[in-house]
């Protein structure tokens, strides 16, 4: 449940979010905000990149998401995102990537907080 300081991410809070936290839906730390790329034929955020200390990079998409400060609030948990194809570090995503991981993000949404 979201609580006033929060709020649904726009293309405006690309800069605020860089270097925060990404917090699962377990509410435990999944990494640090990178980059956030934005539809190519609107401006509108569609996922954001999370870096891991020891794994590299991951894509989360922002449907569901929202901003808490400076950090990101995402309905996946830290075992779901580092399992998700990869795609590393990332400007922009070939369509039929996006649909990989758009799939692959709506079956982990559908098996909830079971990372199986």
């Amino acid at each position: 449940m979201q609580n006033k300081n929060e709020s649904k991410i726009s293309a405006e809070d690309g800069p605020l979010l860089r270097g925060g936290q990404v917090i699962g839906v377990d509410g435990d730390f999944i990494g640090v905000i990178g980059a956030m790329l934005l539809d190519p034929a609107t401006p509108s955020p569609q996922w954001v990149t999370v870096g891991f200390d020891e794994a590299g990079y991951a894509l989360i998409p922002l449907t569901g998401a929202y901003r808490d400060g400076q950090n990101l609030q995402v309905p996946f948990t830290g075992a779901q995102v580092r399992a998700a194809p990869g795609r590393g570090h990332v400007d922009a995503l070939a369509p039929d990537d996006e649909q990989v991981l758009r799939d692959y993000y709506a079956e982990a949404r559908a098996r909830g907080t079971d990372q199986r």
